[in-house]
């Protein structure tokens, strides 16, 4: 668990991004800061 994107794209072989309680997404290994961002910002389906 962590707030620093650049350490976790380093060090992790896949991200999940939590939001609410629930899983927002999940990226693979090689995902880019836009593509995590994307996942932390887009609104929350309904």
């Amino acid at each position: 668990i962590s707030s620093e994107i650049d350490e976790v794209l380093r060090i992790s072989d896949r991200i999940v991004v939590m939001r609410d309680r629930r899983k927002a997404g999940e990226l693979p290994r090689g995902a880019t800061e836009a593509e995590v961002m994307n996942l932390i910002c887009e609104p929350a389906a309904a």
